[in-house]
């Protein structure tokens, strides 16, 4: 295992405890500013919503804005970093927070799929 796979796999991933109801508000929040900003006003997210999009932008902010996912990103390509230690990353990171909320382990494992098989959004 090379030097970057060790890093990734000693990392302490540290995802916050925070009311998954706080959590969820806050991603529909977030959803609407990022959108608001790139001038899309139609797209909108609430929490009536059905489907799994909640859970899906909730896993998104967690993993964005709760952890050092990003900061680890560019971490690793800066030293190089090929793509397999970058999905080594979203793996362990996807993991933590269904660890920490297992009530988004289904999204976390579609997003872990959906990322092996390389196509579509996770």
């Amino acid at each position: 295992m090379n030097d970057l796979f060790t890093y990734v796999d000693q990392l302490d991933i540290a995802i916050p405890l925070v009311p998954l109801d706080k959590l969820r508000e806050t991603a529909c929040l977030q959803y609407n500013a990022m959108w608001k900003r790139r001038g899309k006003y139609r797209r909108r997210a609430t929490l009536y919503l059905e489907g799994n999009f909640i859970d899906r932008i909730t896993v998104n902010l967690l993993k964005h804005n709760f952890c050092n996912y990003d900061a680890e990103i560019n971490h690793l390509v800066s030293r190089g970093g090929t793509e397999q230690e970058i999905l080594r990353l979203k793996f362990r990171v996807l993991e933590r927070i269904a660890q920490v909320y297992p009530e988004l382990r289904s999204e976390c494992e579609r997003q872990v799929a959906v990322a092996k098989r390389g196509i579509g959004r996770a």
